[in-house]
Formats: C-alpha cells, structure tokens, sequence
C-alpha cells in the first residue's frame, strides 16, 4: 500500500486504505470491519499471524467474522467471478495454459470503456494490469478519457529492457510499477506529461546504472524504490530534487562501495529501506536528519555495525534487520534505543545475535520482539524488566536457547509466541508463560 501524504503513512496499514479507489461496496463493509477489531498493526509485515482472540469479545469476534464473510463475497463476486469469466483452461501435460476469451469485439468495448489499453491487459477503476505478461517492451496506449486524477500501471516482472520516450505519452501517470524487469535505459522524456502528478515510481531489480533524469521533474513524488539496480553512486541533483516531497526510499545494491552523502537532503523520509550494501558500515552520521521516520529497513548487507545516529529517530516505531549475517551483540551501540519512545516492533532476523541484550530493557514501548534464526544461547538477566507487560508477540525459533529463561517466563502481556517445539518438549513445557503459541 502506498500513501500520498505523510497523515497517510501512519496509517499505512489500515484495513480501508487497501480498498481499491472508488469502490463503494467494499469500502463501508471494510469500515465496519475496521471499528470492531481496531488496527491492524498487528498483522503487518515482517510476520503476519492471527489477532489473538482474547483481545475481543465474543460478540465483536462474530461481527468481525460476518463482516470479513461479506468482504470475502464481494470480492470474489467483483474482482474473481469476473476474471474467470475472461479466461479458459486449458490442461496438457501437467502444465496448466491460461487463454482470455477476448473477441475483436471485446477489444473494441474494453477501450470503448475507458481501459486505455487492449488484452492481454485489463483495467480495472484507475489500475492497468500489464503485469506477469512476458512483456518485451511496452504496450501501446490509446488516449484515454475520464480519468483526470491519473492511472496506475503495473508493468512489473516481465521482459521489457527499456523505456522510450513517447511510451507513456497518451498517458497520466500517478503510480508506475516496472520493477523486476530487464531495463537499462529509461530515455530523457520518457516521463513527460506525469511531472505533477506521479507519486510513486518502482525501479527494483533492472539494470539502470543511475536515476533516470526524468526522476528529478517529479514535482510530488513520494515514494522511489530503485534497490537492487547496479547504480554505484547516486546523483546529487536528482536528489536535491526530490528531497521536498519523497517519504518513502528503498535503495542499495552489492556494487555500491561507499554511502551516498546526498541522502542527508531527504529531510522528510518517513520510510527508509536498503538493501544488498557490499559495505561494512554505513557513516555514523547518515541518519541524523531523519527525525520523521517512523521505519528503518536494513536487509541482506554486509554491515558489521548500527550507525549511532540510530537513537536521534526519535519517531520510529518499527525496525527491521534481516538477513545481515555480519551483524552481532558488538554491532548494536550502547543505549541506542533508549531514546525511541515509539519504538514499538523490532525484528533482528537470520543474523548471528549470541544473545538477548539489555538494550531491549531500554524501550518503554516495545511489543513487538522478532529475533528467529540467531546462535542466541545466553538471555541477560532483567532484559524485559521495563516492558514486562507490553511485549505481546516474540519469536524465537531456531535459536540456541535450551530453555526459556526467567525473564521471558515473567512477561504477563504475552499472548503469542513461537519457540522451537524440540526445545518446549524436552522441558515438558516447564519454564515457558502460559500463552498461546503461533
């Protein structure tokens, strides 16, 4: 889900923000699901697990039962019944040929209709699906009419390997996804007609060796994601660009060798992503002017330590190290989280922790704890004394432990876990809090 504006980012995760545009029947089913069971914080990536059932009672646990049933009917009856109408089968050999029973005449009424593009794509409100086609470059588009807002496209995970100008002309752009292709250029252009109304741009895993220039005339762009190109620096002016309106970043690759020092300029990032650093430390200072974040993700890097200005985020709330094998109990500073008083989720997943650290003690918000796949065979006494009756969910399988200490056992506001089963049966369960587990 991607917002417009930074209100929206806090509520990134909210049930009715994730109903298609202009869909007047899901959206008041989707309201009455969201005013019985709250936020859904609790399900939202890095682990999705189910609302634990002691936090609501059993009539609200019905009625947000029976409103999901009819959000469920409704977008089967919507979005599926009508795909299936569209398509036969075919099944030969064990390999399954999906063919869209699309006549001429269909064509003519799909553009007819508004869809500014003929099958195998398909439109749906403001949203162009061009995705998973195979595509080798980009389809043409007819001038469409009644959308004055924009329209989303998604041109991800197909073939295509570059952008002219003039592919996009008939169109106004306010979402572009076209990650996970095969794009080396992105010609001079290529963009013009959508520089005020573009939000959000999705460049992942191509082959661009630097930031189209189109990006830095995106007069309100919010969110870029370019992570995983083969870009070793990045430019300045392009960035500087930018800096006004972006929220939302998610960059890196292995060939990067050394921290862009533009990044200091996006001011008013609320979301920050990196991923694949072949380097192993990112500058102290590099996050010192990011006071507005509310989520730091560090994934699959080569880091062997946590940038100190860490504890000047003062508005995080969810931190995410996946995959950083470098990353050990010396990598996190003393005292870094003290500070974060809205730190709530912190996940340190497939790293080498050798244990639970006193750090964790330090944040007086903390609910949610993510440390699975670590060697952890030693948990510091008092580490959870602070937060004893807010941490909520924690996680940690595949770890050394070889049973659950003293201070886990003591945490009263645990409703789900996940533990290793060897590990609860060889002890009989003894030593593990009466909660449920995941």
């Amino acid at each position: 889900m991607y917002t417009i504006n930074a209100d929206d980012v806090h509520r990134v995760h909210s049930l009715t923000a994730h109903i298609p545009e202009g869909d007047r029947k899901l959206l008041p089913i989707a309201n009455l699901l969201e005013n019985t069971i709250g936020s859904i914080e609790r399900m939202r990536y890095p682990v999705f697990c189910a609302i634990p059932a002691e936090l609501y009672e059993k009539e609200d646990a019905q009625k947000a039962l029976d409103f999901t049933e009819q959000l469920i009917n409704e977008v089967k009856h919507k979005y599926i019944d009508t795909l299936l109408e569209l398509v036969q089968w075919q099944i030969f050999d064990n390999d399954i040929t999906i063919y869209l029973n699309v006549s001429p005449n269909d064509k003519e009424t799909q553009t007819n209709n508004g869809c500014p593009v003929l099958p195998p794509c398909t439109c749906q409100s403001i949203v162009i699906f061009c995705a998973n086609l195979n595509l080798t470059s980009v389809p043409h588009f007819s001038n469409p009419v009644g959308n004055g807002s924009g329209w989303d496209l998604e041109l991800h995970d197909n073939e295509i390997t570059q952008i002219r100008y003039g592919d996009f002309n008939n169109l106004k752009l306010r979402k572009l996804f076209i990650s996970n292709n095969k794009i080396n250029v992105i010609e001079n252009g290529a963009l013009t007609g959508s520089e005020d109304s573009l939000l959000v741009l999705h460049l992942s895993n191509n082959k661009l060796t630097s930031i189209p220039s189109d990006v830095g005339r995106l007069k309100h762009l919010t969110d870029l994601d370019i992570h995983d190109n083969p870009m070793e620096n990045m430019n300045e002016d392009i960035v500087r660009n930018i800096s006004g309106s972006l929220l939302s970043l998610s960059l890196g690759n292995d060939i990067m060798t050394s921290w862009p020092q533009c990044l200091e300029c996006l001011t008013q990032l609320t979301s920050m992503s990196i991923f694949s650093l072949n380097i192993p430390k990112i500058p102290d200072d590099a996050f010192s002017n990011y006071s507005h974040l509310n989520i730091l993700e560090i994934i699959s890097t080569n880091l062997s330590s946590i940038p100190t200005s860490i504890e000047k985020l003062i508005n995080l709330e969810n931190v995410n190290f996946y995959n950083n094998l470098n990353l050990t109990d010396e990598s996190f500073p003393p005292h870094i989280f003290r500070k974060l008083d809205n730190l709530t989720s912190i996940s340190i997943v497939n790293c080498s922790l050798r244990s639970l650290l006193l750090i964790f003690s330090e944040i007086p918000s903390l609910s949610f704890l993510d440390i699975e796949n670590n060697p952890i065979s030693y948990v510091e006494d008092g580490v959870f004394d602070r937060n004893v009756s807010k941490v909520w969910f924690m996680a940690l399988k595949t770890t050394k432990l070889m049973s659950i200490p003293r201070t886990i056992s003591n945490l009263t506001g645990l409703t789900i876990s996940k533990f290793d089963e060897w590990s609860y049966k060889r002890n009989k369960g003894k030593g593990f809090p009466k909660f449920k587990e995941a």
